[in-house]
């Protein structure tokens, strides 16, 4: 087992170790059998005490990696029960040897019909259970008798390790299958993932369902897999920030770390501003300066001394004055914040964050007027604003994250941030996703700091796509901090910002 940094479709991985087998003279089934010994190994290093383990099997190959945990459990002396869904005995290949391995092995398999014999076992000295139902191998709705498994499996509320994907949540995209409108599929504590992570293991509503995820390579280095496949997505985010980041020069002064706009501050909503600028200081830009409503001129003199203010009348000089603008925290949507909107969109020659109102606005201009797709702007929605800036439903948003950020680059440009738990970024060229963060995150303002810090990098002089990728590790990094601190539920967003400070100067020094 070790840490993963690249990503990969179930196709993608398939196709590599078919390829890897066949170059090397090895044959498939040597895969499935060191896969099942890294998932009976995990299990006995996290669950040394557990006496009776409870397999389930489906058809096909993850069933078979299911009957070779069961396999090496009997031969270890643990009392193992395997139910497996109606058919397996007929199966074929590697799957039906590893089947006949464990009959070999003293095992009796009992048969699951509609997947209702599971429910009717009451037993209860069951105490961990492997989720070796569908892998990778789930194509379109589940069926009934899947359903009824997988229901089982969470009711019973034990510890479970999802082999290769727990059922029901799809290896590419994360999203998970639905019964009768209702999210279904296994809620794992470990999910074990062979050679290479899956895409949907990390984004969507795979957190919920995953719990911890592992890698096994079965002896395919991480080298020997990008030879045969490029990575469908990146996950080395820390990597990138220690060799993109740089100390700052001594003879630097606040005119040249950066001038950066916050548009914001419509009435009432003056707090998301001062998020936004907060994070931007913090994050290192030289000099902040928030453009707001008149009704919030005088709370922001008064609360902010590091922070230049002017009024939303003064809009048009203060684009011109900076070197990058926020767009949209706390911003609104009278018709005076839609015209400044409409201004700022138009200055083409000006790098830009565009978050909260502004993609509102965005939203609403595209439906009527097409946008001119532009390369140095980044776009920070959450899903509902990327519904609204796609004209589509938030279902079909989350449905598969990774076909949405794309469609959204192509649509808009520059670089797209899809916030959400297992943030994506895409910049037209490569996928990357934000393995770190926390449900601690899921409070007022986080979004606007977040586009303060993304502002600030690209205001010092980073790319759109450095920007947004240092931005969310930064701001993702910081609250996990504060959570290993404090705990996570009370998470403030204001409290990110000392470590917000810290963490950009560690990532500068490296």
């Amino acid at each position: 087992m070790d840490d993963f940094t690249y990503l990969y479709t179930s196709e993608q991985i398939k196709s590599a170790e078919r390829c890897i087998a066949s170059d090397n003279g090895f044959p498939l089934f040597d895969l499935m059998v060191k896969a099942g010994r890294a998932v009976f190994d995990l299990a006995c290093l996290t669950y040394p005490d557990r006496k009776h383990w409870l397999v389930v099997c489906g058809k096909g190959n993850n069933g078979g990696d299911g009957y070779i945990v069961a396999t090496l459990a009997l031969q270890a002396g643990i009392t193992t029960t395997v139910y497996e869904m109606a058919g397996c005995e007929h199966n074929q290949g590697d799957a039906f040897k590893a089947r006949q391995g464990f009959l070999a092995a003293g095992g009796s398999p009992k048969t699951m019909q509609d997947g209702n014999e599971l429910m009717k076992d009451k037993q209860a000295s069951y105490d961990l259970v492997f989720d070796a139902l569908l892998g990778t191998g789930l194509k379109g709705e589940l069926r009934a008798d899947c359903i009824n498994v997988i229901h089982e499996i969470n009711k019973r509320n034990l510890a479970v390790i999802a082999i290769d994907v727990p059922s029901g949540l799809n290896a590419d995209t994360g999203k998970v299958e639905r019964d009768k409108g209702n999210p279904i599929a296994v809620i794992a504590r470990h999910t074990i993932s062979f050679i290479g992570v899956k895409t949907g293991l990390v984004t969507g509503q795979a957190r919920h369902h995953v719990g911890q995820l592992h890698l096994a390579r079965l002896g395919i280095s991480a080298q020997n897999l990008m030879h045969y496949q490029e990575p469908a997505c990146r996950a080395d985010l820390c990597a990138h920030a220690a060799k993109w980041m740089s100390p700052r020069a001594a003879t630097a002064h606040k005119g040249t770390a950066g001038k950066l706009l916050v548009v914001g501050g419509g009435a009432g909503m003056l707090g998301a501003t001062r998020l936004a600028t907060n994070a931007a200081l913090r994050a290192g830009a030289g000099l902040v300066k928030a453009c707001v409503d008149e009704a919030s001129l005088s709370p922001l003199q008064a609360a902010e001394r590091e922070v230049m203010a002017a009024s939303w009348q003064a809009a048009k000089p203060n684009l011109a004055w900076c070197d990058v603008v926020v767009l949209g925290p706390g911003l609104g949507q009278s018709s005076l914040a839609h015209s400044i909107c409409e201004f700022a969109i138009s200055q083409r020659d000006k790098p830009m964050v565009v978050d909260a109102d502004g993609l509102n606005y965005l939203a609403q201009y595209s439906q009527f007027k097409s946008i001119d797709r532009r390369g140095n702007w980044i776009l920070t929605p959450h899903p509902g604003e990327a519904a609204r800036l796609l004209h589509c439903s938030v279902s079909h948003i989350e449905s598969d994250r990774y076909a949405a950020i794309k469609a959204l680059q192509q649509r808009y440009g520059g670089a797209v941030v899809l916030k959400g738990a297992g943030t994506l970024i895409f910049d037209g060229q490569t996928y990357y996703v934000c393995t770190r963060g926390n449900a601690g995150m899921a409070t007022g303002g986080m979004g606007d700091v977040l586009s303060g810090v993304i502002g600030s990098y690209l205001a010092q002089g980073y790319t759109p796509t450095q920007a947004a990728l240092l931005g969310v590790l930064v701001h993702s990094m910081a609250a996990d901090n504060c959570v290993k601190e404090s705990g996570m539920i009370g998470l403030l967003a204001s409290e990110l910002l000392p470590e917000i400070r810290r963490l950009t100067n560690y990532f500068a020094q490296r």
